[in-house]
């Protein structure tokens, strides 16, 4: 059986309207595959802005790995950079749908 013109293009826009929500949770299904960005996440969440060292020290990783996963969290949108003169902070980013889904990821586990 075959859709008709009208199935067909209902199905069409339906995927259409889709297409960024699903965008969205394939990005955070990305980022929420490596544990460590969800440690950073989780310490920016809850100190507010930290340095790179900072937040290295607090997940017991090198600075060296740790400005590496915080470069794919920027990239991705999640965090901001911010730099205070020589020192550079890291936030995240509230309107960020990848900060979203933790924060609802967080509340579905409580």
């Amino acid at each position: 059986m075959s859709l008709t013109n009208l199935e067909l293009k209902r199905n069409q826009k339906m995927i259409s309207q889709m297409t960024k929500m699903v965008e969205g949770q394939s990005i955070c299904c990305s980022i929420m595959s490596d544990p460590t960005r969800i440690k950073i996440l989780i310490v920016l969440k809850q100190s507010g802005q930290l340095r790179v060292s900072d937040i290295a020290s607090i997940i017991q990783l090198t600075v060296s790995a740790t400005s590496h996963q915080l470069k794919k969290l920027e990239n991705f949108g999640a965090i901001i950079k911010t730099k205070m003169g020589q020192e550079v902070y890291y936030v995240l980013n509230r309107k960020n749908r990848v900060v979203e889904c933790l924060y609802n990821f967080q509340k579905q586990r409580i």
